[in-house]
């Protein structure tokens, strides 16, 4: 495992009894730390700097449709919720309470939403799909803008990491 991804899992991840860290949940991250593993996700496996962490095959295999996710009926891969929003193929994380993180592929972009964390984001309390329906709508504005002005020049956030 390499350095950065070594650090990643000493942080933030707990441990069952036997010792074995648990990635599926309690993974306390910032904000900021969110968008880096979208990012990376977003870019192959790539960090930032160019350093390769995760096989593009790692990727794939992640982002394939393996089941149906009883929750909320999109695809579900290795982690990776998997549905289209706005016309756009998305793959999102979801935690507790609804911390998201988005990757949309088609758009190079990958968008980190944070929210309570004291309240549950099921699904009937409508939480998670109000979430769904406010990226939709950064898509569509996006896709808008693309449409009204001259591409990628006009796209700051390609790329960009804060």
């Amino acid at each position: 495992m390499a350095g950065a991804a070594r650090r990643l899992c000493h942080q933030c991840l707990t441990r069952d009894p036997q010792g074995i860290y648990l990635g599926g949940n309690e993974m306390a991250m910032t904000p900021r730390s969110l968008l880096a593993f979208g990012e990376l996700y977003r870019r192959g496996g790539l960090t930032a700097a160019g350093e390769r962490l995760l096989s593009q095959d790692w990727i794939e295999a992640s982002w394939t449709p393996r089941t149906r996710s009883r929750y909320t009926g999109h695809g579900y891969g290795y982690g990776w919720f998997i549905t289209e929003l706005g016309g756009e193929a998305v793959r999102y994380g979801w935690g507790y309470g609804g911390q998201m993180v988005y990757v949309v592929p088609g758009l190079e972009m990958t968008v980190v939403m944070t929210s309570d964390t004291r309240q549950p984001s099921s699904g009937a309390m409508g939480h998670r799909d109000a979430l769904h329906r406010l990226l939709g709508q950064i898509i569509e504005a996006i896709k808008q803008a693309d449409d009204t002005q001259a591409g990628a020049a006009n796209r700051p956030w390609r790329g960009a990491q804060g």
